[in-house]
């Protein structure tokens, strides 16, 4: 190279018969153009390529088949904590539910809301929570329903004599006098059996909850709401696949109990993501590659280039999602970025190759050497700096990074 003048271009020994002229060599170019690809064209080299993708394309086929979807917000935990170390003795030793949860039901003034109307739903809400597996029935239920039908049949309250009234039925636990059903439930609100209940009943009339006012409001306008709280088994939440089946299933069951009910809990919008993140992988998946094939078409104008590019490029997104399987990791959130970021890595390196493939001259070999030879250390270096770049986060013990 002369300070004042232009680089000299050296011809690579062994440059599959081209003058390759229009870029500077250096060893690496010399070794991918005179060495590399005269190899892999090679009838033993294009066999032993063959089987080797073959291979990897059968296991990651497998591997898309197979892996499940599956996220728990724990794993964001480093491992070195105590709440991960909590979790897991948990876990181990006592696997008792962690997770609250509260049911609310809908009430008001009208006859869909009246809750003496829907005494038959409430009941039925009450069994399910009672006796269904997803609740950890070792922890504390608060259910004000079941408590004021206790109080019903123990109080001393002079209303309650002779069945309140003859309009209480002690066999079906039923109200048949709507002022009677309010009546009660204002004594039991009121009363200290009710005390704890008071933050789990809202009434139409908000003076009734005020302890001041409560003996001039209207009583009988009815509850505007209701909640109940209980606490998942930890085998309801074990995973989470089981804890999306659960929620979905809760939600179903309560709503079947008593129409307009339905559970809530914080962890519900973690538990979601299980529902819709493999549906959202797909469709970001078929939205980039549209894109992607579009602009490929446009800047490699040569039909039968841009198939092998294309091909190249599923060929890679299938690799990387069927290994994902193999290296015990889900489909989450997180490995949903980090596969739609790798269809633009999968695009780069295929596309330059394929690029400098079309521009070049002469046979099918003779072309494949003058691409490498120019475009193949820009490529190579690219993947290595970029191995090299997430090279750095492989101490991390956080789970983005792992």
């Amino acid at each position: 190279k002369s300070k004042s003048g232009p680089r000299s271009i050296t011809e690579p020994k062994g440059c599959c018969g081209l003058c390759c002229t229009s870029y500077e060599v250096d060893k690496l170019s010399r070794f991918l153009s005179g060495t590399w690809v005269p190899f892999i064209t090679s009838q033993a080299g294009m066999a032993l390529t063959g089987v080797v993708f073959s291979v990897l394309l059968i296991l990651s086929v497998l591997g898309c088949m197979w892996i499940p979807v599956n996220f728990e917000l724990e794993w964001f935990l480093p491992n070195d904590s105590y709440v991960w170390e909590f979790s897991n003795l948990n876990k181990l030793y006592f696997s008792t539910g962690t997770t609250k949860f509260n049911v609310y039901t809908k009430g008001g003034s009208g006859p869909e809301g009246d809750y003496f109307r829907r005494q038959d739903e409430l009941r039925a809400l009450h069994s399910f929570v009672r006796e269904t597996d997803y609740v950890d029935h070792t922890e504390a239920v608060t259910d004000w329903y079941q408590t004021f039908q206790e109080y019903v049949t123990t109080t001393t309250d002079a209303a309650a004599g002779d069945d309140w009234g003859g309009a209480y039925d002690t066999a079906t636990k039923k109200f048949s006098d709507k002022a009677t059903f309010y009546a009660a439930l204002s004594s039991f609100y009121t009363s200290s059996d009710g005390t704890r209940y008071r933050s789990s009943l809202s009434w139409v009339d908000k003076a009734c909850e005020d302890r001041e006012t409560w003996d001039t409001c209207n009583w009988e306008r009815g509850v505007a709401a209701s909640r109940m709280d209980a606490t998942f088994a930890a085998s309801a939440v074990a995973g989470g696949t089981n804890r999306y089946n659960t929620m979905v299933t809760m939600r179903e069951e309560v709503k079947k109990a008593m129409d307009g009910a339905f559970p809530y809990a914080r962890e519900f919008a973690n538990w979601e993501e299980v529902g819709i993140i493999g549906s959202e992988l797909l469709s970001n998946l078929l939205i980039c590659s549209a894109v992607i094939f579009a602009v490929v078409f446009a800047m490699i104008p040569d039909p039968k280039v841009s198939c092998w590019v294309i091909l190249c490029i599923i060929l890679s997104i299938v690799d990387v999602l069927g290994m994902l399987y193999w290296w015990d990791i889900t489909i989450n959130s997180i490995t949903t970025i980090y596969v739609l970021i790798s269809v633009g890595l999968a695009v780069d390196y295929a596309a330059h190759i394929a690029h400098m493939f079309k521009e070049a001259t002469g046979t099918a070999q003779e072309r494949a050497c003058e691409a490498l030879g120019r475009i193949g250390p820009c490529v190579l270096n690219a993947m290595i700096s970029t191995f090299l770049a997430v090279l750095m986060l492989s101490m991390s013990k956080s789970y983005v990074f792992v």
